[in-house]
């Protein structure tokens, strides 16, 4: 499957050339309830009428706070970081998933629960007022991303109890999926079983976004500076690996789930993916392209490997590759994730991609794709 945030008409032909059987995208509570009590469903509905030719599941990622519904309490000012403020009634979130619920039934495939909530930026709390309400965990703490403490670990458990209440209250039984957790937080994992929330729990699966990161300056030397590991790769004695190692980072998960007595539960990959950015220094005047970093080419590479690994873990249920097109033609990291350009030219990464299930729809899968990537590439 395919993660991205807005599916435009343009894009429904992308989404055919790969294969996509899935489909997540993002919806903010702050823009289907602006207002208390007043729901938009334009989104949804323009989304769902472009992917029906195509026959695809549609999954929602549901989460940021309206101003009325924030714990920054922005009646006097809005911020601009207001939606990232956990809610302060987990009952109008559970309330607004419910008027999804009973609008589109069946049409939705699973409905996330929040967007990152063990990022301190994403889950922010008013007791951290002072520092832009980011409560961040000192042994937590990578580079500049701030893992929760496990507090907001402990709220996000609250939440997801608010919500079974409500749905059983209903008699409703759609598909959660709990966590999203960005990167193998095995520690966030830990503290949702410990709360409770998913013991003896129906149509519920665990999600998780699962990305490799960058070598930073100190962690080998300049040579490595700047690439992203390959899905296979994970050094222990890097910070890094706590958190971002692809194939040993969902074994960890998996293990965590093993541990807690739940391996009939399934993991899904909501977002997972590898970009084709080049980083460059600056030294002096001149910008330098970094030796043996490939841009385009790792990354093809490096999904070709990842899709490998997915095939062989039955317990994985849903992969949806981070994303579809890239958002800029600017060489950042975030920006060029793309299986296809920002002008939405196929990229080596999006052809590695498609004819990987071209050779799975003709039942030639062997867990090896090298001789049509090197055809590519």
């Amino acid at each position: 499957g395919i993660y991205e945030e807005n599916i435009t008409v343009n894009k429904v032909a992308l989404l055919k050339q790969v294969h996509s059987k899935v489909v997540v995208i993002r919806l903010s509570w702050d823009k289907f309830e602006k207002t208390k009590g007043q729901y938009s469903y334009d989104l949804i509905d323009r989304q769902l009428i472009y992917l029906k030719d195509l026959k695809l599941k549609l999954i929602i990622s549901f989460s940021d706070s309206p101003c009325w519904a924030s714990s920054y309490n922005c009646s006097n000012y809005r911020p601009k970081n207001y939606r990232f403020y956990r809610p302060i009634d987990y009952n109008a979130y559970a309330r607004a998933l419910i008027r999804l619920i009973d609008q589109y039934g069946k049409k939705i495939y699973a409905y996330e629960i929040w967007d990152e909530p063990n990022i301190a930026e994403k889950w922010r709390r008013p007791e951290c007022k002072i520092s832009a309400g980011i409560c961040g965990s000192t042994t937590r703490k990578l580079h500049n991303e701030r893992f929760i403490d496990l507090i907001g670990a402990e709220e996000y458990s609250e939440m997801i109890l608010t919500i079974f209440k409500h749905l059983k209250d209903r008699n409703l039984q759609p598909f959660l999926l709990i966590g999203s957790m960005k990167g193998s937080d095995k520690a966030y994992l830990a503290k949702l079983y410990k709360s409770g929330i998913l013991n003896g729990t129906q149509n519920v699966a665990i999600s998780m976004h699962s990305f490799t990161s960058v070598f930073d300056i100190d962690d080998f030397n300049k040579e490595n500076f700047g690439k992203e590991y390959g899905p296979r790769y994970c050094n222990e004695k890097l910070p890094t690996s706590r958190f971002y190692c692809f194939k040993q980072g969902i074994e960890l998960m998996r293990n965590e789930m093993i541990d807690n007595n739940d391996s009939n539960r399934t993991l899904w990959l909501t977002q997972y993916g590898f970009s084709s950015a080049i980083l460059k220094i600056d030294e002096d005047t001149d910008s330098i392209e970094i030796k043996g970093w490939g841009g385009s080419k790792n990354q093809a590479y490096y999904i070709n490997d990842a899709l490998n690994i997915i095939q062989k873990l039955d317990y994985i249920q849903v992969a949806c590759y981070y994303q579809l097109n890239d958002r800029t033609p600017e060489n950042r990291r975030e920006s060029k994730f793309g299986l296809f350009d920002n002008y939405l030219k196929i990229k080596p990464s999006g052809q590695v991609y498609s004819a990987y299930f071209d050779n799975l729809a003709k039942n030639k899968y062997n867990s090896n794709n090298d001789d049509k990537l090197t055809s590519i590439l």
